[in-house]
């Protein structure tokens, strides 16, 4: 019997590189943590200072049931990436996309606009999902986000909702029009095949088709609608006259956060949300003149932002602390006990 050659021993130089290079990553990760910690905490005290949210008053019933409603959207936003995955071919486990959603979601407070996606592309491997169709699921849920967000505060104005006297409209069209051009498919795979050279990942995306993307957009102003009952709800713990009904709130809220998401150099969209969310509720909110209408939305638009961190802050946690699937999800494009990684050619 052939005798089986032993092993060649790690040389000692080697060892040692390994053991710095994983000291260097752990330091790294650690670095991260204090910069993120830093900067949640400074967008915090903040907001807690310009809306005195410690010692206002609140219904508590109302501010209940605001809790629960924004939790709701926070989860239906996890569901919406995992549809999009699904839609590039994945079957991913929901739980395994709500950690990825929210474990990188404290990128969000990091200037720069591009960290949340960065990390969900570093830990798509852990969810069972190739790094470059991560990339295209990140890009199409923000995109499908605004739109649908867009979409959303058109439509409501259209139906009356109360607009600035002050403020064209035409922005908002112009706007809605260009990132419905962009997601053609073959415009929008030149798009990503431009982030993926600049990421550093090869291959070919997957690609959605276009009725797809019009029904994740429609998906998406749901999720929209589901924020604007919770953050009316809210609004009416602080004032028991919110001035309009939350059809109207759902309009203003998506119109403001989608207003903060675009402004990629701001950190979270902290202080550009607010500023939308004054400019549209100032002549809505109850108050006996137009100073306090004014006042009432300042205080409800910087008490807000601590209320939605908050519950950010509380998912992210859980989504940190989860772990993954130990068992990889199944492709669309494979049989259940296929052990290869899911196609990466067009899916649908």
């Amino acid at each position: 019997m052939t005798d089986v050659p032993a092993p060649r021993a790690e040389p000692p130089a080697q060892r040692t590189k390994r053991a710095w290079l994983k000291w260097a990553s752990r330091a790294a990760q650690a670095a991260l943590a204090v910069v993120i910690v830093y900067f949640i905490y400074s967008a915090v005290r903040t907001q807690l200072a310009k809306s005195h949210f410690l010692s206002l008053h609140f219904s508590i019933g109302y501010l209940v049931v605001a809790w629960v409603v924004i939790g709701l959207y926070y989860v239906s936003f996890a569901m919406g990436l995992t549809l999009v995955i699904r839609s590039l071919g994945y079957r991913p486990r929901f739980r395994d996309i709500f950690k990825l959603s929210y474990a990188t979601n404290l990128g969000k407070y990091l200037p720069g606009g591009v960290w949340q996606i960065a990390g969900k592309v570093a830990l798509a491997k852990q969810a069972g999902v190739d790094r470059h169709a991560a990339l295209v699921a990140s890009v199409v849920e923000s995109a499908v986000s605004v739109v649908g967000g867009l979409l959303l505060f058109i439509v409501t104005t259209l139906f009356g909702a109360p607009f600035p006297a002050t403020v064209p409209k035409w922005p908002l069209f112009v706007l809605l029009v260009v990132i419905f051009v962009a997601l053609q498919p073959q415009l929008f795979a030149r798009v990503v095949r431009l982030a993926m050279r600049l990421l550093h990942i090869e291959g070919e995306p997957p690609h959605l088709t276009f009725g797809q993307t019009v029904w994740l957009v429609f998906y998406y102003a749901g999720t929209w609608l589901i924020a604007g009952a919770g953050f009316w709800l809210f609004t009416r713990a602080l004032i028991p006259d919110p001035g309009a009904n939350w059809l109207v709130y759902s309009g203003f809220y998506a119109a403001a956060s989608v207003g903060g998401l675009l402004v990629l150099f701001v950190p979270a969209g902290i202080g550009v949300r607010e500023g939308f969310l004054v400019l549209l509720m100032r002549n809505v909110v109850g108050g006996s003149t137009a100073a306090a209408r004014l006042s009432a939305a300042v205080i409800i638009a910087f008490a807000a932002r601590v209320w939605s961190t908050a519950m950010e802050l509380a998912l992210s946690a859980g989504a940190v602390a989860m772990p993954f699937s130990r068992q990889p999800p199944e492709s669309a494009d494979q049989d259940a006990d296929a052990p290869d990684s899911p196609s990466e050619g067009e899916a649908g």
